[in-house]
């Protein structure tokens, strides 16, 4: 998402609120390992957003790569890829990653091409990858680190 986590009640449909405990949790479900795999600097992982714990519907877990090049965000939420674009209104395009279908997609607030996210449906709502590219020495685009994320990720997401 592109920092409205909640927007206003208009933005979103029902359909996803419920239990938060229905939520998968990425800093508790994804063992260290995948996120060592992954290049995260574990030093700034962090489940908050600024120090703030994000609305009941969401839970996530992110920070920098190792690299200082890029930083991921992996999101679980109860709102499903159709919330999100409706939300969005951007072009979802169909990613080639084995397991469930993903779709990525700029945030539609992006306006540098900095920011890559890859959302999959769950039986929840959906998992999202956020990736945004920190330094314009970055060796790859923000597409093409997002889907080098979600291979390492897919074996542990949920269904």
């Amino acid at each position: 998402m592109t920092g409205d986590y909640a927007g206003s009640p208009d933005d979103w449909t029902t359909s996803a609120i419920g239990d938060p405990v229905a939520c998968w949790d990425p800093a508790t479900q994804a063992p260290r390992e995948v996120w060592q795999e992954i290049g995260l600097d574990l030093d700034t992982a962090t489940t908050t957003i600024g120090g703030i714990a994000p609305p009941r519907e969401f839970a996530l877990y992110g920070g920098q790569l190792t690299t200082w090049m890029y930083s991921v965000t992996v999101w679980s939420q109860l709102y499903t890829v159709e919330d999100f674009r409706r939300k969005e209104r951007t072009p979802f395009t169909m990613v080639p990653i084995a397991g469930p279908p993903a779709y990525h997609y700029t945030p539609a607030g992006d306006t540098t091409g900095d920011h890559r996210t890859i959302i999959f449906p769950t039986s929840y709502g959906s998992c999202s990858i956020q990736v945004i590219r920190q330094s314009t020495r970055a060796p790859a685009t923000p597409a093409r680190e997002a889907i080098r994320i979600a291979t390492i990720l897919v074996p542990v997401l949920p269904k």
